[in-house]
């Protein structure tokens, strides 16, 4: 026997519940497939871009939002020891704050929220293949007891992250040429720790960021060139090594009381030949993943899933999905595109240590500059402010 659905969503991640939330608020029958027991922990270094507050205002979920901590900004350390402020000030609306949350906590608060909208959750089920076809996919799933049914929709929805199964069977994924790195987190008790601003320590060989999620606990993030690091050993004994390369690191969190399991992903960064087709797409890290150094997965993730689901709803209910998809693919690109050339820049500046060192100096002395690329690493306007020769010839001068 097969159960009949009108939108199947794999994954309950923050994309995944995004969508599933839009999909339900519009009329839609929402079924939600997650291998997962939550709340579940989930390795992220849980530093979230300001423009993320919005999204989750227009969600609807901003009264749960008193459990998050709010940092004014990051501080960007450089190998020669110089120093970057990052503030999201803006000079018309004031100051903006960037939230951090256990991604556990995070993620089942919004499928909770989904859930009251009206989408069936349904966790421990682990979809095992999908087949699209003409009008609509089947999906072998999974159940708890190790039974296995079929699902039949007539759209699913990939949000099932780096090792998607949906991306797997229906589009082609491939691996990053650059960078590629392995990244390793934890959570740590700290009292005493900053708790208004991040840092983020670079070195040529990649990266650790310390974030505070609370009054005295902290995330901590390690992302290193994976040719840098020995596989073979142990996650622990990889992230005590790593540490030792971030000594300004080691010496803010030597005083921890007490450290959480660390959680690793590797490869850091993938993508996909395709988003969507005739009845399938995909959204968040399922669609392709690059690696975060400016805190937005998580933003991406929601605003992806936001769009998938205002775009699709109007086809879906008149029975033209592929349409609807089609133009999902290309406002997808659009929204994204300026913001993944900012980024893929900010990689290679980070790189160099001298080029690094060079834009350091000159946006501590260039404070418009400074306030402008602030807004667009944390999704606050448009980034083709920061791609301009206007702006790339103010920061690059003598």
């Amino acid at each position: 026997m097969i159960e009949e659905r009108e939108v199947v969503i794999v994954g309950g991640g923050p994309a995944g519940s995004s969508v599933a939330n839009v999909l339900a608020s519009l009329g839609h029958d929402v079924l939600l497939l997650d291998k997962s027991r939550f709340p579940r922990p989930k390795p992220c270094s849980e530093y979230m871009s300001p423009g993320i507050l919005p999204l989750l205002s227009n969600l609807g979920i901003d009264a749960d939002l008193s459990g998050m901590h709010m940092l004014k900004g990051m501080r960007i350390h450089t190998p020669a020891g110089s120093q970057i402020t990052i503030e999201y000030v803006d000079e018309h609306n004031g100051r903006y704050y960037a939230p951090t949350m256990e991604r556990h906590v995070f993620d089942k608060m919004l499928l909770d929220h989904a859930a009251h909208k009206g989408v069936e959750v349904r966790y421990q089920a682990k979809v095992m293949s999908v087949v699209s076809q003409d009008n609509y996919s089947i999906l072998r799933v999974q159940l708890p007891d190790r039974a296995q049914m079929d699902i039949r929709t007539k759209l699913v929805i990939g949000a099932d992250g780096l090792r998607s199964v949906v991306a797997r069977n229906l589009s082609r994924r491939y691996p990053l040429i650059w960078p590629k790195r392995m990244g390793l987190v934890t959570h740590i008790n700290l009292p005493g720790i900053d708790a208004d601003y991040g840092d983020m320590y670079v070195h040529p060989w990649g990266y650790c960021g310390v974030a505070a999620t609370g009054k005295s606990s902290a995330s901590v993030g390690i992302v290193l060139d994976l040719r840098r690091m020995a596989l073979t050993r142990g996650r622990e004994a990889i992230f005590e090594d790593s540490l030792k390369l971030f000594p300004k690191a080691h010496k803010q969190i030597c005083g921890a009381a007490s450290f959480d399991r660390i959680m690793g992903i590797s490869p850091i960064g993938h993508g996909v030949k395709e988003v969507h087709g005739r009845n399938w797409a995909l959204v968040g890290d399922a669609a392709g993943f690059f690696d975060p150094f400016t805190g937005e997965g998580i933003y991406k993730a929601v605003r992806g899933g936001i769009l998938l689901g205002e775009v699709v709803s109007p086809y879906l209910k008149v029975g033209r999905i592929k349409e609807g998809l089609e133009r999902y693919a290309t406002e997808r690109a659009r929204v994204f595109r300026r913001k993944s050339l900012l980024v893929s820049l900010i990689q290679i500046f980070i790189s160099y240590p001298y080029m690094l060192e060079y834009v350091a100096n000159k946006l501590q002395d260039r404070e418009a500059l400074r306030l402008s690329l602030s807004r667009g690493i944390g999704d606050l306007q448009d980034p083709l402010y920061n791609l301009n020769l206007r702006f790339l010839f103010g920061l690059l001068r003598p």
